[in-house]
């Protein structure tokens, strides 16, 4: 043993270590650690929790590293506090930074945070459960990141979806790339009706897919309140994968997840709308990876139906030119 360094909790963190041989890491004990190559302090900055993921170093200096208080903090190389951006929940994940700064993050509402170098929010993914997995980022910018909800995610630079991978249950283990890409994480798996639960480590390669194109509606554009009408959806996918739908009527309602049908084939799905006004209906369609279109629009006008007054148009109907000025208003109703 050359040296060994007492904290006041438990150390979960891993250690991350600059150019000039200081080392990093969190403890329970809230402090971030700064430790001179001998095992000395250099430094040490306390936050509002206990700090389980290990820290990350920019190319700066600049220390990232996120708190069970609900924050990231960058930490100068000085011990100095740089910024601070709330992460909506307790986060352990390491934070991955890319080739122009920019960090990311997960938290354990299952939110994945880009933030930009001067720790302003670029945007935030929303998976289906706690994100316990650091990210990972290729050589052409994909964000990977794995999510309790058993899907390992793929998201561009931008924040929108690129694909997303069933592993069918948790994953909490992070992500690492092969020199050919393959994506290497485990995730556990719960078999149906069972009492045992298995880990596996996948290998997932990377296919050439396109994703498909944006549904077309055609359907009635007005109409009346409570009746129902019919919508064909279609979409094609160059690469021949069967398609699924996704319908939001736009009063709050929407038809999840439908199909996988055959691209090209027309699909035909109904609405009934309770109140007047105007919506617009957004089709998405999906391919058998996941890859998701952009959202197809129509606007549709639902007014009130029209009053009915059957005395007055069977008294205009038996005396058609003894009324002019009701005959012109029942015609312009």
């Amino acid at each position: 043993m050359k040296w060994r360094y007492f904290t006041g909790g438990p150390i979960l963190s891993s250690a991350a270590i600059d150019d000039n041989g200081i080392i990093y890491f969190g403890s329970h004990d809230m402090y971030l650690y700064a430790l001179y190559p001998n095992g000395t302090l250099a430094w040490r900055y306390k936050t509002s929790d206990k700090i389980k993921g290990p820290p990350s170093i920019g190319a700066d200096g600049t220390i990232y590293v996120c708190s069970w208080d609900h924050y990231l903090y960058a930490v100068a190389p000085d011990g100095t506090l740089k910024w601070k951006v709330s992460t909506g929940d307790a986060a352990e994940t390491s934070p991955a930074i890319a080739e122009d700064g920019t960090i990311y993050v997960g938290s354990y509402n299952g939110l994945l945070f880009s933030i930009t170098p001067d720790g302003s929010e670029n945007w935030r993914f929303q998976t289906g459960n706690g994100i316990y997995s650091s990210p990972t980022i290729d050589k052409y910018g994909i964000i990977y990141c794995g999510s309790d909800d058993g899907y390992l995610y793929a998201l561009n630079p931008n924040g929108t979806l690129r694909w997303k991978f069933d592993a069918g249950d948790n994953m909490e283990s992070s992500p690492v790339i092969g020199e050919d890409g393959t994506i290497y994480i485990a995730a556990q798996f719960e078999p149906s009706g069972g009492n045992s639960s298995y880990t596996f480590l996948y290998a997932i390669g990377l296919i050439n897919n396109t994703r498909p194109s944006t549904p077309t509606i055609d359907g009635t554009t007005s109409g009346n309140i409570k009746q129902n009408y019919d919508y064909t959806i279609v979409s094609n996918d160059p690469d021949g994968n069967n398609v699924s739908y996704y319908v939001n009527w736009g009063d709050g309602i929407n038809s999840g997840w439908i199909g996988p049908y055959p691209s090209d084939d027309e699909q035909t799905v109904s609405h009934i709308w309770s109140k007047k006004g105007t919506y617009t209906i957004q089709v998405k369609a999906k391919d058998n990876y996941s890859a998701e279109s952009e959202w197809g629009t129509l606007s549709v006008t639902m007014p009130y139906k029209q009053p009915h007054f059957p005395f007055l148009n069977w008294l205009l109907d038996r005396f058609p030119n003894a009324f002019p000025i009701l005959r012109y208003i029942t015609l312009f109703q």
